[in-house]
């Protein structure tokens, strides 16, 4: 038996996917392999999740990461998750540093690659636990001591502007992660524009053009894409008839918690993207390829099988994620996923000048701390900065 045989059967906890029999949305869950029955503080901590508007690729994100720790502490002598403190907690942190990802591939059914974590990756798996330890110390699962010492106060020296320290400062304090990965900044992976171009290009259906070419032109997030019903798209020059008053094509993105697919708008405040002329034709096109289907024009949602599983059924996450990818291979762009043209989008805003709060507003996001991300520096506008700064100096020899 390999020793990556031996690490995968260590592991007591895995995640299942379930449904929800009233929404028929998707819910993960723990199981106990030694019994096999659902962990019931994971269950209700995903419960809370899904009752909190969390999406279901968020659930799936915390989950697995939730029933790594458990393999953990479960394989750790004198450890008990319900007691856990901040010196096994850092056993933790550096077991995810040190350990190659392997053993939580098996909790979600996988084998996996061996792969040295990031340490916003180590970060991610962090929060996700810390979340699960304050929800069953707020829900009286666990003693709440455990889960206020995983956090301290700091006193906060530099803050916004806008920002109202209180008459006697008492609000320069935020409680902070007691434990947390050091990150060195860098900003998100982008694509440039001849990558953006090939990867449309290289779509074979136009249905997955027109999704591809949305995503680059206004940065939505693939679930407030796939959440998309024909109603939400105004590419009218005028809207009034259809009892908007915004001028010009637009899209809006309207969080619904019953879309068939799961998918789900991140933010519960609706928000519309001006699109472009190309978008406009892409999405004509993208019709009448659908009308060419039987029973693919009854939905109201835009993005819908038109060629495999049910037709004219809203499409998935899978699919939409399949086809980014297949698209991405065809292009000769590796590792391709839909939240690149998100990232891409809000960089080429940024540098073109946009200011922060429209790309704030663009990007559906609730504080601007989201949005600065995108505000790092290229390594070509440093240079040009510097050349025309050494343009205007005179060397007198």
């Amino acid at each position: 038996m390999t020793q990556r045989d031996t690490e995968v059967q260590l592991t007591r906890y895995r995640t299942e996917r379930a449904v929800l029999p009233l929404t028929g949305r998707s819910v993960w869950l723990v199981l106990d392999d030694e019994t096999l029955e659902i962990m019931p503080e994971a269950r209700d901590f995903a419960l809370h999740l899904n009752g909190a508007g969390k999406s279901e690729n968020t659930i799936r994100t915390y989950l697995p990461r939730v029933a790594v720790f458990l393999n953990w502490a479960d394989t750790s002598p004198g450890c008990d998750w319900r007691t856990v403190t901040v010196k096994q907690l850092a056993r933790f942190k550096w077991h995810l540093e040190a350990r190659p990802a392997l053993v939580e591939a098996a909790t979600i059914g996988g084998r996996g690659e061996r792969s040295t974590r990031s340490a916003g990756t180590v970060n991610q798996y962090l929060t996700a636990v810390f979340e699960f330890l304050r929800y069953c110390g707020r829900a009286g699962l666990i003693d709440q001591a455990v889960s206020k010492r995983l956090v301290e106060p700091r006193h906060l020296r530099h803050m916004p502007a806008s920002f109202d320290a209180g008459e006697r400062g008492q609000f320069r304090f935020a409680r902070v992660k007691e434990l947390r990965a050091r990150e060195t900044s860098r900003p998100p992976e982008t694509l440039t524009a001849a990558q953006v171009g090939h990867t449309i290009s290289a779509a074979i259906r136009i249905r997955d053009a027109f999704l591809l070419l949305l995503l680059s032109e206004t940065g939505m997030r693939i679930g407030e894409a796939l959440g998309l019903r024909r109603s939400d798209m105004h590419f009218l020059p005028d809207s009034t008839t259809l009892g908007c008053e915004l001028a010009g094509a637009h899209v809006h993105v309207v969080r619904r918690e019953d879309n068939a697919n799961g998918a789900l708008a991140k933010s519960s405040h609706g928000r519309h993207v001006p699109v472009g002329g190309e978008v406009v034709r892409a999405y004509r096109d993208a019709q009448i390829e659908r009308e060419s289907v039987a029973h693919a024009t009854d939905s109201d949602y835009v993005f819908v099988n038109l060629w495999a599983g049910e037709i004219g059924a809203p499409m998935k996450y899978s699919a939409a994620y399949g086809l980014v990818q297949r698209a991405g291979r065809r292009a000769d762009v590796n590792h391709l996923h839909p939240h690149l043209f998100r990232h891409t989008a809000a960089t080429h805003w940024i540098e073109n000048d946009t200011p922060i709060d429209v790309a704030q507003t663009l990007l559906g996001h609730a504080s601007p701390a989201s949005t600065s991300r995108y505000t790092h520096t290229s390594n070509e506008r440093m240079r040009a900065a510097v050349e025309r700064g050494a343009a205007t100096v005179k060397v007198v020899e």
